[in-house]
């Protein structure tokens, strides 16, 4: 994301060359900080786990998913930054047949994988690693194919002071982001151990019913942060202007409606998921109560990314 809205600026004030050694940089660096993630993760797997609330009967099943999860988070991980960096330059396109490609290949693959070919839980994190592979390909057809405007290439790496400078100190506020999000769940998880598996599996659903909502938003901001950040380094502050007036409004409404539907379908929402009283009642509580404030949502991440895309470090991460 740091990259993403580098990337942006420098094309608005028409510095393409630059932010070509930038998308190249932001991507490779982006790659190794992912496989030795990754590879720390699987070295500590079992206390990560513990802190994230598996208990002793989840434990068996959360590590054979994680051990494929955590592989396929190095060509996810990739993604994410190929997606940011095709979007700076305006290439959406590309970005939203990735991940649908990805997304609808994931739910075909699920249920083979884990029911026809019985591999369980192996089988759903196996469909989110070919998945993924799937989605790396179409971003390196975009980039190798000579459809994107800023070229990427080994030979464009320039690890530099000033490009890791400019990417980092946004790129942090996500970081942050990303981290206090992580803790926080598990921390709800690790809270929920205490009232058993049925609290685990309720909370779990329901955190994934609020991502949900919270991915369109997030999606949004994704084609905000580009126009936004050209059109401040090209000087073009009337159309910035309108891109605020009209991302407050749209995310605002989607907030509103997504708190409503939520608060009218709780109940049948998580009878979806199970039919256990004990979670059933533990779940459509939770998800109310973690909806409630959502209709904020889109305001308050417009100006937290219009921030972020300016180059403005410091209040962008304070708001996010």
């Amino acid at each position: 994301m740091g990259g993403g809205s580098y990337i942006s600026r420098l094309l608005g004030a028409k510095q393409k060359d630059k932010a070509e050694q930038v998308a190249s940089t932001a991507l490779i660096t982006g790659a190794i900080i992912a496989i030795i993630t990754a590879v720390l993760m699987l070295c500590a797997l079992n206390p990560l786990l513990r802190f994230m609330g598996a208990t002793d009967s989840i434990l068996p099943y959360a590590r054979n998913y994680t051990m494929i999860f955590i592989v396929s988070t190095i060509f996810s991980s990739t993604n994410v930054a190929s997606g940011n960096l095709a979007v700076s330059q305006g290439a959406s396109t590309v970005s939203l047949v990735g991940m649908i490609t990805g997304a609808v290949l994931n739910m075909i693959l699920d249920p083979i994988l884990i029911y026809k070919l019985d591999m369980g839980v192996r089988g759903a994190a196996a469909a989110t690693l070919i998945s993924q592979l799937v989605t790396l390909s179409v971003y390196i057809w975009f980039f190798k194919s000579g459809k994107s405007y800023v070229r990427f290439g080994f030979s464009l790496f320039r690890p530099a002071k000033e490009t890791y400078k400019e990417v980092i100190k946004i790129g942090l506020s996500m970081l942050f982001l990303q981290v206090l999000s992580s803790i926080s769940m598990s921390l709800i998880t690790r809270g929920a151990r205490a009232y058993g598996d049925e609290a685990v599996a309720a909370l779990g659903v329901v955190l994934r019913i609020v991502t949900l909502g919270s991915n369109v938003v997030f999606g949004y901001m994704k084609g905000f942060q580009p126009m936004a950040g050209f059109n401040y380094g090209a000087k073009n502050y009337t159309r910035l202007k309108e891109a605020i007036r009209c991302s407050i409004k749209w995310t605002t409404v989607f907030g509103v409606v997504w708190t409503i539907i939520i608060f009218l379908t709780a109940n049948p929402l998580i009878s979806q998921f199970g039919t256990d009283a004990e979670f059933f009642a533990i779940g459509q509580i939770a998800l109310r109560a973690n909806s409630i404030m959502f209709f904020t949502f889109g305001f308050q991440f417009t100006y937290s990314t219009l921030y972020l895309a300016l180059g403005k470090a410091v209040p962008g991460m304070v708001l996010m």
